[in-house]
């Protein structure tokens, strides 16, 4: 069952000043996130979040960033959508950068490698499902002349994660 919010947001994340106010909420979702190892999160009964751990592809440094994402059998989806702006948010380029990342859902952390989905059909096909779960997308990709990048984030065992 949804949560009561779901439909409310699901509706107005349509909108600009919705994204605006979602952008200005990132830190404390992270904070949140981190604080609580992944358990609670803002949106946490209305999206899938988790907690992506990036390198910084011009500091080098671990780069925190909140997401939503959908499963793909064992591999998990998520879009730099960056609500619709002109640019890619940096997380992705850092995905391009260092493919190697870490992930933390529900306070279990893993390894996983990114790959930029590339073919249309799978591109379209995963396109879908995350707008399955948030409609929005269609308005960010409505709003921007870039084309939104979407990733497949492959589960690594431990020892492949060095």
């Amino acid at each position: 069952m949804r949560h009561p919010m779901t439909s409310m947001l699901r509706v107005v994340g349509h909108y600009q000043w919705a994204s605006a106010i979602s952008r200005s909420l990132v830190g404390l979702d992270r904070r949140l996130q981190r604080a609580t190892s992944g358990r609670l999160a803002l949106w946490g009964h209305t999206l899938q979040p988790l907690l992506l751990t990036s390198t910084g592809h011009r500091t080098g440094q671990a780069r925190v960033t909140p997401l939503v994402y959908v499963d793909d059998g064992q591999d998990l989806i998520i879009v730099g959508s960056n609500y619709g702006r002109p640019h890619h948010p940096h997380w992705s380029s850092n995905l391009l950068a260092a493919p190697l990342a870490r992930v933390q859902i529900r306070g279990r952390s893993m390894p996983v490698h990114a790959e930029l989905v590339t073919d249309p059909v799978e591109r379209a096909r995963l396109w879908k499902l995350m707008v399955g779960l948030w409609p929005a997308y269609d308005s960010y990709a409505h709003r921007t002349e870039r084309t939104i990048r979407v990733f497949r984030l492959r589960p690594l065992l431990e020892s492949h994660a060095s």
